[in-house]
């Protein structure tokens, strides 16, 4: 009876660390680009870690590491593209998720429909999946045999970049964001 309860008290009760609640195209634990605030970010994901980096913030996590890029004040000269948005100081402009261990790509929860894949010329088994519609990259490989999501990449939808960039802010092309996607050790990055 007692290994019933601990086992109920462990899958019902504690979090799982590697596949989302929701689907991945609300953000990774609900974190939106041209939404979400850096005191949002810190009430979901803790304290960052200490950085020198003048572009990410880095949270350390039970499933890896989160770099957020956030605005910088309003159209205004920053690193990056920090001061390139309207948008108030500390919103989130993009972040990456690297996860320190992988999960089973069969347990993603996401709009299928909405992503166009890409094969890795530098990696083996390496596919990207991306959304432009939604901002969202997904790295998967193939660890022992079962095709694995490594890391995801978020920005805002190419609409929203163009609806908030500020007059005289350069012009990122539309597939640049889409053609560098997240990577971590597990796939040889």
């Amino acid at each position: 009876m007692k290994i019933v309860i601990v086992l109920f008290f462990a899958f019902c009760f504690v979090p799982k660390v590697c596949a989302q609640d929701a689907m991945i195209e609300d953000g990774w634990k609900n974190i939106r680009p041209f939404v979400t605030n850096r005191e949002q970010v810190e009430k979901t994901l803790g304290k960052p870690q200490p950085s020198t980096d003048k572009i990410y913030t880095v949270y350390p996590t039970p499933e890896g590491h989160v770099a957020v890029v956030y605005a910088g004040d309003p159209c205004a000269a920053a690193p990056g593209e920090k001061g390139d948005f309207n948008l108030a100081k500390n919103t989130v402009l993009s972040y990456i998720v690297s996860l320190a261990t992988p999960f089973p790509f069969s347990e993603l929860k996401w709009k299928k429909d909405r992503y166009e894949q890409a094969e890795d010329p530098h990696h083996l088994n390496v596919i990207d999946y991306y959304s432009r519609r939604d901002g969202v990259s997904i790295t998967t490989g193939i660890i022992d045999g079962t095709r694995v999501v490594s890391g995801f990449r978020f920005e805002a939808s190419p609409e929203q970049r163009r609806s908030f960039r500020c007059n005289g802010a350069p012009v990122i092309k539309e597939n640049e964001f889409y053609l560098s996607f997240p990577r971590n050790k597990v796939f040889g990055n």
